[in-house]
């Protein structure tokens, strides 16, 4: 063969090397191009789901102006929830625990994404820290910051209703203290106790029943809120003086139930024994 028909078949592969080359990289860019797009979009919405809840932020501010505390709940400041749901946010409330304006992301940001502005109290002022549950390369607007816990998010959105229950507890109390002290008898009967759909409600839970052995109050929680197979029991203690005290503990872990009037290390086990019995 030829040196110049060498050469132009040398010149032809390399060619096609340039050719896939040239291929590969246009590919790359275009993945890269794409992948930023998405970024600059999803930044944007998140900056715009901010700013949607801007003004309960402004209400906030105003409030603790005026009152020099922190608002409860979202509607001390003359704000529903629904006036912020829109295609970006899906919840917005406040905190009763910490004060934190909780945002909860629509699904388009992901399972379970959330932005929280957490108030930080200088003498009279407020300034706020944004803190978010996506990833630091995703928000890098709006001053956000990634390192906010789902977990934390939960416990403290889930809490706020154990405090209910305990509070429609001290109702199921009085009727239970009135009908042992009057009678001697623990008393069994629902309707006796004042347990009706309303109550339960009220409570976050879907049963209460009286637990002959340890005449405990024993109470399942909400499937719904509080996860599956979640009880509180409240047992009775009799004074020398003939008096009641409670003693309440739960199933739920000690982060949901950090409130003044009921502990953990209730076992499952336990309120199964009760079940069983019972329907012995």
């Amino acid at each position: 063969m030829k040196i110049a028909q060498l050469r132009q078949i040398k010149f032809r592969n390399n060619g096609r090397r340039k050719t896939k080359v040239s291929v590969m990289l246009i590919g790359l860019l275009f993945a890269v191009f794409q992948s930023q797009s998405a970024l600059t979009q999803t930044n944007d919405e998140f900056l715009a789901a901010l700013n949607s809840v801007r003004p309960l932020q402004l209400a906030y501010n105003e409030y603790y102006q005026q009152y020099g505390t922190q608002p409860d709940k979202i509607d001390d400041l003359g704000y529903s929830e629904s006036d912020f749901q829109n295609e970006l946010v899906d919840h917005a409330g406040i905190s009763s625990q910490t004060g934190a304006i909780l945002i909860g992301l629509e699904d388009r940001f992901g399972d379970k994404q959330w932005a929280a502005l957490i108030p930080e109290i200088n003498n009279s002022s407020i300034s706020w820290v944004c803190q978010t549950t996506l990833a630091n390369s995703v928000i890098n607007v709006g001053g956000c910051v990634a390192g906010l816990a789902y977990k934390r998010v939960d416990i403290v959105l889930n809490a706020e209703p154990f405090q209910g229950t305990l509070l429609a507890l001290n109702a199921l109390k009085l009727n239970y203290a009135e009908s042992y002290l009057s009678s001697g008898q623990v008393p069994t009967d629902m309707r006796e106790l004042g347990v009706d759909q309303s109550l339960l409600d009220l409570a976050n839970a879907s049963h209460v029943m009286v637990d002959p052995h340890s005449k405990a109050m024993v109470v399942g929680l909400d499937d719904e809120i509080f996860g599956a197979n979640q009880w509180v029991a409240v047992s009775p203690v009799m004074s020398r003086r003939g008096h009641l005290f409670w003693i309440c503990r739960t199933t739920l872990p000690f982060e949901l139930v950090a409130v003044r009037g009921c502990s953990t290390g209730l076992e499952v086990e336990d309120m199964l024994f009760t079940i069983l019995a019972r329907r012995r």
